[in-house]
């Protein structure tokens, strides 16, 4: 197996044992949640195209526009924007994979970009209102994926470092650095998304290790180096564990796919204050892509016909 998908496959499965299959906790604290559901259209590049983890999520700004990441038939990456319900896709020209970030409040996002299908030419461009704009390589990272993007402009992403660690960077125009969150035995930084204050989200551990122990995202701060693993509170919601992926707001509240006493599903800090989207129906996996700044969680989720992309819109307060 190739070192890009090796990676691709402890990021797909970082997030696919969210498995949500049990009904929510009468203890758990619950906070009511409209559902959209998000499908590709069903023509032109969308046809017979998937929603799967390995190609991205469905990530919303607080004007509403969305980035879409999905997979075609062969199951390559591709990008799109949707705005007012149209969608266009951002594709780089030329490349053969794409991979989008999520979209901030200029509707600015970031592209991670395979150039010529041979699993090492993977490059960074940011794309606003149809320019593409290529960035310089990142020389220190092999196979970067930036998923995380500020209303500053600053990203972050995941790749592998030169001694073939899975690293975190952060980076603003031609600028960049790396940087780990580890918890022994733990060596693996998965950065997920990135706020105005520079906090980041991520996962410290890959799926293999990181599922028997849980609690295993994390919140850094890039301006002092400093982090913490999200641990949710037994008070606040009994039995909570916290497993891969994760997303963050400028108001530092966050959403993290999770289980809980009786239930799975996902986990919103909201003010410091806990709730939950729980699973329902026939839905088997839920994971968050986004929360942006009216409290809106977007992502993915899975039932039964597949894998859709979701806007939960929460029915009173922020």
């Amino acid at each position: 197996m190739s070192a890009r998908r090796s990676v691709v496959c402890l990021m797909v499965l970082a997030v696919a044992f969210a498995a949500l299959m049990c009904p929510l906790a009468a203890s758990a604290d619950t906070q009511a949640y409209r559902i959209q559901t998000i499908d590709l259209p069903r023509t032109g590049p969308y046809a017979g195209a998937t929603l799967p983890w390995s190609c991205g999520s469905v990530r919303i700004n607080a004007s509403g526009l969305m980035s879409v990441g999905f997979c075609d038939e062969n199951g390559q990456a591709h990008a799109a924007l949707v705005e007012n319900g149209r969608w266009t896709l951002i594709d780089f020209p030329g490349a053969v994979q794409t991979n989008v970030s999520s979209p901030n409040a200029r509707g600015e996002v970031m592209l991670s970009h395979d150039d010529v299908g041979d699993a090492v030419s993977w490059h960074v461009a940011a794309y606003q209102r149809g320019r593409y704009t290529p960035l310089p390589d990142l020389s220190d990272v092999t196979w970067p994926t930036v998923l995380g993007l500020s209303d500053r402009g600053v990203f972050c992403g995941t790749g592998m470092d030169s001694a073939g660690q899975v690293i975190g960077f952060l980076g603003a125009g031609a600028e960049h650095a790396l940087f780990s969150f580890s918890a022994d035995p733990c060596t693996r930084t998965f950065a997920y998304g990135i706020n105005n204050q520079g906090m980041v989200i991520g996962t410290y551990c890959g799926w293999d290790y990181g599922w028997a122990k849980g609690r295993n995202s994390f919140l850094y701060d890039s301006r002092t180096g400093l982090g913490a693993p999200i641990a949710v509170p037994e008070a606040a919601i009994p039995g909570a564990g916290v497993f891969q992926g994760g997303a963050i707001n400028n108001q530092g509240d966050f959403a993290v796919p999770a289980c809980w006493d009786g239930g799975f599903g996902a986990i919103v800090s909201r003010g410091g204050q806990y709730v939950t989207i729980p699973a329902s129906g026939d839905i088997a996996c839920i994971v968050p892509g986004a929360i942006n700044d009216r409290g809106q969680v977007s992502g993915v989720y899975t039932d039964g016909t597949g894998t859709h992309g979701f806007i939960a819109t929460p029915t009173r307060g922020k």
